[in-house]
């Protein structure tokens, strides 16, 4: 019998697609045992068709999004069913008959029930596929989902009196004892006798930003993720997490959903050139550590999120890190993280600006600063994204204003953060009670702290007062702490093969330098690292003629990573970007080009193809040509690349086997100059 007759179909397919998990369980409790009935009729091996019907419910979650007519619903899912189905068979090289299989033993029976079930077993089986398929696929579902005549016509999208005929046939085929042993026998395996087969599909939605992030935030917590109480914190608290192509994913335990997984998408503004497309970006995975495999919950969980970007509006997706898995799920490489390495005493002296150290949080005017300074940077990201910092409290800013005063607008900020800082606050030795002590060089009154971290062990410690009140040196061997006052805490930067780690930097280039140069005089430290700054920001071509300056790619943490990406929507991306290209023609040598050229982004699951027209007054975009023009450029996801400027556009388009027709050859390196993408660390 069919789970929740006092809703109807076309109601829970209504709220499932609005999101309601109450909706979708519904559907799964509904149409498990015709699902399960329909692969077993197809497959003949009952285990097979478990597998079967549970990949195929599993995709009917993912994808209901698409379907557009509840009416259609019952197709769609034979459909679904069908082609799962067809799969195994072609994967298991499985033959249409019914096997006959120990593994349908009950083992809870004594033997020689076991042995009598086996025997009705195998005889229901040989019994049944010797039927005619179309006999055997209406038996199958009447006898073994509990549907009646009519619910099996409307499963197979057939007329009544059509079922009515092949289930007479099929019974006087069986004769009637055997119709009753295969009516017995069938109804026994229907997966609605209890909860085991819908608890086993794992369900995949938008996680409820209220009622979920509890239970994302104790999963990150429980597998004692590095940044675990950062999630809770502004990561995803109050930050540009995109709610609705997140993907969270429930199974049913003990009855009620329990969530094991969960994959993070955030919405972001990406800059190339002058334009701006909006991007999809994931970052942050997490499963339950006593749950399963990663790839077998979240690469369906990253699946189902990527293919809900483009209902909810994306122009393109970007991450980083585990590159191979992306590759496989349809990116292509971008670029790798830069990280900049300049000696302290290099950095221009001054004039320094009257600094104000505020808290690394959003603020408008810090994020209209940043905005100006990164405006047609590729690969940049508009402001504002994490509103508490994507790492509270690590990273200390420092602001200033062309008045010199406190207070107003800035007009430039450094967000940065020593390689060790610490803070002592608690206990005796307090700094209200200890101030006469450090003035006087005592270096133990810091180390007998409660609070002094125990993996900071000095022999003979020296304490040096530089600034009476307010900043001392605490040094031992090649140790050195600087400590200063803040407040009621002394704030504490160990300087040991210290370097000053720039997460952020906006404002003219020189005052920005000349403040850096300050705050890392100021903690000894010899060497400044600034992590993934845009090689063609202000600050990095003043950097780039100083002797002591090194580039590498990776990060910080000295990763070697890789951002990748992939277009979600070709025609928004090349509406959105046309304009800069139609610029860049302008102002080349082959400014005097009319013509059209079509951009062609071949993928498995469809081919897309957009022309942009150059004329006199400007460009056009026809986002569905009849034909492809005599100037093409033709490829897979690569033709990312080509947009975003990531390498030489000859390269890309040798290393990656893009087809390049006409004048398009002439045109690559006009449209698609070089422009060194780089997202820094506030962006994802």
């Amino acid at each position: 019998m069919l789970h929740g007759r006092n809703r109807s179909a076309a109601t829970d397919i209504r709220d499932a697609q609005a999101g309601g998990r109450e909706a979708m369980r519904n559907l799964v409790l509904r149409f498990q045992d015709p699902v399960l009935a329909y692969a077993f009729s197809l497959l003949g091996d009952y285990h097979l068709a478990e597998d079967a019907a549970q990949e195929s419910l599993v995709t009917m979650i993912r994808n209901l999004g698409q379907l557009r007519e509840p009416a259609a619903f019952v197709g769609w899912l034979r459909t679904i069913v069908f082609k799962q189905c067809d799969r195994i068979r072609r994967r298991r090289h499985v033959e249409l008959v019914f096997p006959e299989d120990e593994n349908l033993i009950d083992d809870r029976e004594t033997p020689d029930e076991a042995r009598a079930v086996d025997e009705t077993g195998a005889c229901v089986q040989r019994a049944v596929a010797a039927l005619p398929a179309v006999q055997r696929e209406a038996v199958t579902l009447y006898y073994m989902s509990g549907m009646s005549g009519p619910e099996v016509a409307a499963f197979l999208g057939l007329p009544l009196t059509t079922i009515k005929k092949r289930l007479h046939d099929g019974r006087s085929a069986l004769k009637r004892r055997m119709t009753k042993m295969t009516e017995d026998f069938l109804d026994k395996k229907r997966p609605s006798h209890d909860d085991a087969f819908s608890e086993r599909v794992l369900r995949l939605s938008a996680p409820d930003r209220t009622a979920d992030a509890p239970a994302i935030y104790s999963l990150f917590e429980a597998e004692d993720h590095p940044s675990r109480q950062e999630w809770r914190a502004g990561r995803l608290s109050d930050s540009h997490a995109d709610w609705r192509v997140s993907r969270a994913a429930f199974i049913r335990e003990n009855g009620a959903e329990r969530l094991v997984g969960a994959v993070n998408a955030y919405d972001l503004t990406l800059r190339i050139g002058s334009a701006q497309v909006r991007a999809c970006g994931f970052n942050g995975d997490v499963l339950a550590p006593d749950f399963g495999n990663r790839d077998d919950v979240l690469a369906p969980a990253y699946g189902d999120a990527v293919r809900a970007m483009r209902e909810a509006g994306y122009d393109m997706a970007v991450t980083f890190d585990d590159e191979t898995f992306w590759l496989k799920n349809g990116f292509t490489l971008g670029w790798r993280a830069l990280v900049w390495r300049v000696a302290t005493n290099d950095l221009p002296s001054g004039p320094t600006p009257d600094l104000e150290r505020i808290e690394a949080v959003h603020r408008n005017d810090l994020a209209a600063v940043f905005n100006d300074s990164h405006a047609t940077l590729t690969g940049t990201v508009r402001r504002p994204t994490y509103r508490r910092n994507k790492h509270p409290g690590l990273f200390i800013a420092h602001a200033w204003n062309g008045q010199g005063g406190k207070g107003g607008s800035a007009e430039g900020y450094v967000s940065v953060s020593p390689n060790r800082r610490f803070t002592l606050r608690s206990g005796p030795s307090s700094p209200s009670g200890a101030m006469s002590r450090l003035d006087a060089g005592d270096a133990f009154v810091l180390l007998e702290a409660p609070d002094w971290p125990d993996d900071i062990q000095l022999a003979d410690p020296v304490l040096d007062v530089l600034d009476a009140g307010c900043r001392w040196r605490l040094r031992s061997n090649s140790t050195r702490i600087v400590v200063t006052c803040l407040g009621d805490a002394l704030e504490c930067v160990v300087a040991k093969d210290a370097h000053l780690w720039v997460d952020e930097v906006a404002g003219e280039a020189d005052t920005c330098l000349a403040a850096i140069r300050a705050i890392a005089e100021a903690w000894e430290c010899d060497e400044v690292l600034f992590d993934r700054l845009h090689y063609k920001s202000a600050v990095g071509t003043k950097l780039r003629q100083m002797g002591s300056c090194r580039l590498a790619t990776g990060t910080r943490l000295g990763k070697a990573r890789w951002y990748v990406v992939r277009i979600v929507n070709l025609a928004s991306v090349l509406a959105k970007v046309g304009p800069v290209l139609h610029a860049r023609l302008m102002a080349s040598p082959l400014s005097a080009w009319r013509g059209s050229l079509t951009v062609v982004l071949q993928e498995q699951a469809a081919t897309e193809r957009v022309t942009i027209d150059f004329g006199d007054e400007g460009m056009t975009i026809d986002d569905a040509p009849t034909a492809e023009s005599d100037h093409a450029i033709i490829g897979e996801q690569a033709i990312a690349q080509l947009l975003l400027g990531c390498e030489a556009a000859d390269e890309i388009v040798a290393m990656n086997g893009i087809d390049v027709r006409g004048d398009a050859r002439r045109l690559l390196s006009v449209l698609f100059p070089v422009q060194y993408p780089q997202m820094e660390n506030q962006a994802l």
